[in-house]
């Protein structure tokens, strides 16, 4: 993963466990820029309790604009809607609103790291905002692909 040479490009990342590790190069990156002029940042990190919430207060450091937003989704200690374990799509599913708009600007990079079998999620999630706002998903996310602003390592 590379950080996007415009410093005003929107990023959201989303990880679990040590899918982390890139995000926080980003971040130390985002550190050294001017505020003024940077773009929002958004992170939802995932993982199975809160004492497996790496590098916290060096995250939540440089998550400290307050445009940018740092989330957690707990599969072990917290519930989604629907009564289940929570989940990084569950989490974005509930911050949908705020999202949508990063989603469908020009400028957002999208990342995704960590565990296999979180995309389809994910996926879904951001399928389902852009339904309600009558953009083809599809359509949308194979701009974000051909613009290299739609980045995926699981494993």
């Amino acid at each position: 993963f590379l950080l996007p040479e415009d410093p005003a490009a929107n990023l959201l990342m989303i990880a679990t466990g040590t899918g982390l590790a890139p995000f926080r190069g980003f971040l130390r990156m985002r550190d050294v820029m001017p505020k003024r002029g940077r773009g929002r940042a958004f992170l939802v990190f995932g993982a199975q309790t809160s004492s497996d919430l790496l590098y916290q207060d060096e995250i939540a450091r440089h998550l400290g604009h307050p445009e940018d937003h740092l989330t957690y989704a707990l599969s072990r200690e917290q519930k989604n809607a629907t009564g289940g374990r929570m989940y990084v799509g569950d989490r974005l599913a509930e911050l949908a609103e705020q999202l949508w708009p990063l989603v469908e600007a020009k400028n957002l990079y999208v990342y995704v790291c960590g565990i296999k079998g979180m995309e389809k999620s994910i996926e879904d999630v951001l399928g389902a905002m852009a339904a309600r706002a009558g953009l083809d998903w599809a359509a949308h996310k194979a701009e974000l692909v051909a613009e290299k602003r739609w980045m995926v390592e699981t494993y």
